[in-house]
């Protein structure tokens, strides 16, 4: 009685227990969902309010500019200055206005404009002001209005300068598309009228918001007068609330050139997707678990109370109603058979509601009961019990159908093998698992979401854990190989190229796997310089060249149109486009085959901009359709024949196509399958100058410059016993000598007190004791030496990241090469930069 006891609160405890840790799971999961999802709103609105801010301050900071002018110019003049003005930003009209609301226009147009309660600010106060207007035969308006000195245009006496836009144009600075088009963006006043509202294209618009809340959110007063407050004090924040019955968040941010407050609206539906799938799938699997452990827990204390019984028991009267009495409460089937004879001693009778037949005729026949299982190919369990040794047990899972039903129910079959006074017997518990299955199955659907979500993720993880085996295992192996016949020359060299090859496949996954997180995770920025673009072109063909000539294919670049000679931009993310691209075109284009890339300036699409075509087309093994409907997600791969034995992890495209999207820029392509693709990406740049060169270049027509470094003697700056010791013997291969400086603060001591011509160059790694790179870079270009402001200095260093190439730059370096080093790489900068200096001297 006591061990009952003992055993059913051990049970209540596992479920208190069960219960408590999904609860503090869930009320922890949501915490975090509402802070995450907060932290996330917050920060996209804010971009809106920014910009909507500056939208509003340019366009007062520019009539500021024009009033004077206007005041101080012949009146064609001014006309004519303020129509390019118009142009340039796109206004609806200029007027000039009196301080009773008449107004003309640059056309000529007359008329009245209601300045309302802001009429007494811009005359009395010279207080600027945005004003809602509606004109005749013209859509809502947005009027940005400053005061101006008395004066005439044209006859006309004004006191006020403004430009209109229309509200379609300003509601375009609060759009937030990331979400659906489901976001309301709304810019308010302090008393709650709305003074532009997105939400008038799919919704009904709201004319205070205030009164909207109060009528149709679960907002109480006490709540509202909070919200009150904590907007007139001008704070931001934001909270969940219900409107209509659907759940919102609500975002509040002030702006900061106005007592206007930028508001969104939200559907926490759209906002928590993803992190609510998650939240319950982890939810069910936790609870699954749990469920499983308590049943196993459960399942062993029964397991134990029968065995204590039937050892105890030894009575068939006794063990017969104590069968009877657990068969009427549970759908398990009870069995017990002599050892020797086979012969049926006992079944409950509930086997006939259970698999359809009669415990009559089970007792006279077991095998008819092995022959209700569905798999008719398994092998009997009644032809497996003499392989069960005395005092063991087997167990299955079986399928069972009844026969009167036709009902299909799974079973957990388990048999003992036992001894009850002497005698050899089989127990048999056929336990209903149904209801089990059916859970699994539950379990299965909605786990599936999510597997459906991160399946690609998780093909990736297992064609990755291929890919980074595949060359580590030729690392490992053929270092094993090299030291065995270290004395054989033509089997080192050929184990080394492996190891390389290896290595730098092993690389570029590492890379691949680096950027496709920092994309994932948000972190991705553009760097704007200006740079130009016949550097890029210079970059890549250095590098696509031994690429093409390797597979003997004819490679060409061609330029034409309108080709400015600067621009504006990220240099380093439009190069890794661009590598992408044509090492894709190389690596999918068979020996002998044909790649070109076009860089093509089409017109202009707005002032001092420039709108750049890349094309880059290959006569290769093409794609079909149903891949190209996919090549740019991530993580994806096509399979085929030809394509089997051509490495990659499958996030090239997917990161390509990232960068592109951040740069608000397109890519597209067009491929056949056995005829090649073609890929064009289109990107607007700020252009600083331009040239017409429709100029092919062949990589087959192209000689190669001389890569040769001899002779030059370097300062290394490395920490690294290992790598100092690695990057001497590759120098002494190359005819170079180094001088090796353990940190930077003796770097820059050895380069300030060296004789005007001792270094050639100077190798700077970044993490070092003492004196980091970027420091010792800064002071070497600052310390007086003859040679300070020319000398190359190469950033050499394991910090790969954009930011670390930007960082690297400003510190005064010329170039960045990342580890493992490329030797071919560092040869040609080197040279390059060599010369370049000697240029410069």
């Amino acid at each position: 009685m006591r061990k009952g006891i003992l055993d059913i609160s051990l049970i209540i405890g596992l479920i208190i227990i069960i219960f408590i840790a999904c609860s503090a799971y869930f009320k922890f999961s949501s915490e975090q969902i509402f802070q995450e999802s907060s932290n996330h709103l917050q920060e996209i609105y804010l971009q809106a309010n920014r910009s909507f801010n500056n939208l509003v301050s340019r366009q007062w900071m520019n009539l500021e500019m024009w009033a004077p002018y206007i005041r101080d110019t012949d009146e064609d003049k001014a006309a004519a200055y303020l129509t390019e003005q118009q142009e340039k930003w796109d206004f609806t009209d200029f007027y000039f206005i009196s301080r009773n609301g008449d107004y003309i226009t640059l056309s000529g147009s007359s008329g009245y404009i209601s300045l309302g309660e802001e009429l007494s600010g811009l005359i009395e106060n010279k207080e600027n002001a945005v004003i809602d207007a509606t004109l005749p035969n013209s859509p809502e308006l947005k009027v940005f209005a400053v005061p101006a000195d008395r004066d005439t245009f044209r006859g006309f006496e004004y006191e006020i300068i403004a430009v209109s836009f229309s509200n379609s144009d300003i509601v375009a600075y609060l759009d937030v598309s990331v979400f659906n088009n489901l976001a309301r963006s709304y810019v308010i006043y302090p008393n709650g009228r709305v003074m532009i509202d997105n939400a008038g294209q799919n919704n009904r618009s709201i004319f205070n918001f205030y009164a909207m809340l109060d009528e149709k959110s679960n907002l109480d007063d006490q709540q509202l007068d909070d919200l009150h407050s904590r907007i007139k004090n001008r704070e931001e924040g934001v909270m969940l609330l219900n409107i209509g019955g659907v759940k919102h968040y609500l975002v509040y941010s002030p702006v900061e050139s106005q007592n206007w407050i930028v508001m969104g609206l939200v559907p926490a539906d759209v906002v928590n997707a993803s992190l609510n799938r998650l939240q319950r799938t982890s939810l069910i699997v936790v609870f699954g678990i749990c469920a499983v452990i308590l049943f196993a827990v459960t399942a062993v204390i029964i397991r134990k109370n029968r065995i204590t019984i039937s050892e105890k028991e030894t009575e068939l009267l006794y063990r017969e109603e104590l069968f009877s009495t657990l068969s009427d409460n549970v759908d398990d089937v009870f069995v017990m058979l002599d050892a020797g004879t086979y012969k049926t001693e006992y079944i409950t009778p509930n086997i006939d509601n259970i698999l359809g037949i009669s415990a009559k005729e089970a007792c006279a026949d077991i095998y008819a009961v092995d022959m209700l299982a569905k798999d008719k190919d398994a092998v009997s369990i009644i032809e497996q019990l003499p392989h069960i040794g005395r005092h063991q047990r087997r167990e299955w899972e079986r399928e069972y159908t009844n026969r009167k039903t036709g009902e299909s129910r799974w079973f957990h079959v388990l048999v003992y093998r036992t001894d009850i006074n002497g005698s050899d017997k089989y127990i048999f518990v056929l336990s209903d698992r149904t209801k089990e299955k059916q859970m699994t199955l539950t379990l299965k659907s909605a786990l599936e979401i999510a597997q459906n979500a991160n399946q690609s993720k998780s093909n990736f993880l297992a064609n990755i854990s291929h890919d980074i085996r595949t060359p580590m295992n030729a690392i490992v192996g053929f270092s094993i190989l090299l030291s065995r016949d270290a004395d054989k020359p033509d089997k080192v060299r050929d184990y080394t190229k492996k190891i390389i090859c290896s290595g730098q496949h092993l690389l570029g996954l590492i890379s691949d796997i680096l950027d496709m997180s920092k994309i994932e995770s948000g972190q991705t920025s553009l760097n704007l310089t200006e740079f130009r673009l016949t550097d890029i072109y210079e970059e890549i063909m250095s590098i696509v060249q031994p690429q093409a000539k390797a597979k003997h294919q004819h490679f060409e670049l061609h330029t034409k149109g309108y080709m400015p000679d600067r621009v504006m931009g990220d240099k380093i993310k439009i190069s890794q486009i661009l590598l992408n691209l044509i090492s894709n075109a190389i690596k999918y284009t068979p020996e002998g085959g044909n790649i070109s890339f076009t860089s093509e300036g089409t017109e202009q699409r707005s002032a001092g901009r420039v709108h750049l075509r890349f094309i880059v087309a290959d006569n290769g093994y093409g794609m079909n359709k149903e891949y190209i409907a996919e090549i740019f997600n991530p993580f994806s791969r096509e399979s085929s024949e030809k394509n089997r034995e051509i490495q990659g992890t499958g996030l090239g495209m997917a990161i390509t196509k990232s960068i592109v999207d951040l740069m608000g820029g397109t890519i597209t392509v067009e491929s056949e399958l056995n005829k090649g693709s073609i890929f064009t990406v289109e990107l607007d740049l700020s252009a600083a100058g331009y040239s017409e060169k429709n100029v092919p270049i062949s990589v087959q027509d192209t000689k190669e410059s001389d890569m040769s470094i001899a002779g030059l003697n370097v300062l290394v700056a490395e920490d690294n016993e290992v790598n100092a010791e690695l990057l001497g013997e590759l120098m002494s291969m190359e005819g170079v000598s180094c001088d090796f400086a353990a940190n930077g603060k003796e770097a820059l001591d050895k380069f300030a007190g060296s004789p005007k011509d001792e270094y050639d160059v100077i190798y700077m790694d970044i993490r070092m004791p003492v004196m980091d790179g970027y420091e010792a870079a800064r002071r070497i270009r600052a310390c007086g030496h003859p040679r300070a402001e020319v000398i190359p200095i190469i950033a050499m260093t394991a910090n790969a990241f954009d930011e670390d190439i930007s960082r690297s730059m400003q510190a005064g370096m010329n170039a960045h090469i990342s580890k493992p080093i490329d030797m071919e790489k560092l040869k040609a900068v080197t040279n390059k930069l060599v010369s370049s200096a000697e240029i410069q001297q």
